[in-house]
């Protein structure tokens, strides 16, 4: 158990590089280097996902809050046009009965 584990904390650059190109990630090490540890790189490469995620996640729960603030605006927007609009026609309805009653 021993054995593999130096193994994969001491993988050749090439194979390294083999399995940065088969997987499609990327490994970080110092150039030059004729071992990577891969045990390490395995973990920069998830903290570096995890990092990731949760700033997509910050930027999410601020673009919701934007949209829902958006929303609360436009509510409040229709809400102030509906009470104008209410407020004319009380004040029409008052002028209306005063010109029935006779009295301009």
């Amino acid at each position: 158990m021993d054995s593999d584990r130096e193994r994969f904390e001491n993988l050749e650059r090439r194979a390294a590089d083999m399995i940065e190109a088969v997987t499609g990630t990327r490994m970080h090490y110092e150039k030059g280097e004729e071992t990577v540890n891969v045990c390490k790189a395995i973990l920069d490469i998830q903290q570096e996902a995890y990092d990731q995620g949760k700033l997509e996640g910050e930027r999410n729960e601020q673009t919701n809050t934007l949209r829902e603030k958006e929303r609360a605006d436009a509510e409040k927007s229709r809400a102030d046009a509906a009470e104008r609009e209410l407020l004319r026609l009380k004040e029409e309805i008052r002028r209306l009965r005063v010109q029935l009653a006779g009295g301009n």
